[in-house]
């Protein structure tokens, strides 16, 4: 996972961050990656998942050490935007083998002022997911990947830092198909660093 962030998180954002302004002044009449919003926005946000999975007796369950959430929005009014982006919700050890996830997810976002540079948003919206568990045949977890579509929501507040720059910290849910079991509840906290062109 470090080596993930370091070779390849860091480096896309870092030019993500370097491109936005460039394609901003280039864009004035849709100041926003996402189509019908303008006031745009990337973002990237460091957590820490679980996963909302039985355990069986006699096999150690963790969760993943980290997870990042790479997105893009825009606003359709001052408190309505939409956002899109891609998670990786971790690895996991698990019953004997290993349990991880990731996808694309779209949502709704709304924000309310509170005060000159500090905010608070709600978001709902869905995920197409995919996952891979593996593990020890004698745990009787269900092994394989499953994929598709699941609702995700969740809270957040934001700091803004001058003009172009915010702090954010946030918690989400994403449900997520598993093999044999349905849709499982993936919880994240984290914080983050938003650019804003």
């Amino acid at each position: 996972m470090n080596r993930l962030i370091r070779h390849g998180v860091v480096p896309l954002c870092a030019a993500m961050m370097g491109v936005a302004p460039a394609l901003a002044q280039g864009s004035i009449g849709n100041p926003s990656w996402v189509p019908y919003t303008r006031n745009g926005y990337v973002g990237l946000n460091v957590g820490k998942p679980e996963y909302n999975l039985p355990c069986s007796a006699g096999f150690s369950c963790d969760d993943p050490d980290a997870s990042f959430h790479l997105y893009t929005g825009g606003n359709f009014n001052e408190w309505l935007g939409a956002e899109v982006g891609y998670l990786y919700l971790g690895k996991a050890d698990r019953q004997g083998g290993t349990t991880r996830g990731h996808g694309l997810n779209l949502s709704l976002v709304g924000s309310v002022p509170v005060g000159q540079s500090f905010k608070v948003f709600g978001k709902v919206g869905t995920t197409w997911g995919r996952t891979t568990v593996s593990a020890n045949p004698l745990s009787g977890e269900p092994t394989g990947d499953e994929n598709g579509f699941g609702m995700s929501y969740g809270a957040g507040v934001q700091f803004d830092i001058g003009n172009a720059w915010a702090l954010v910290a946030q918690w989400d849910r994403n449900r997520m198909k598993f093999a044999g079991r349905g849709r499982e509840d993936i919880d994240t906290a984290g914080v983050g660093l938003k650019y804003k062109f």
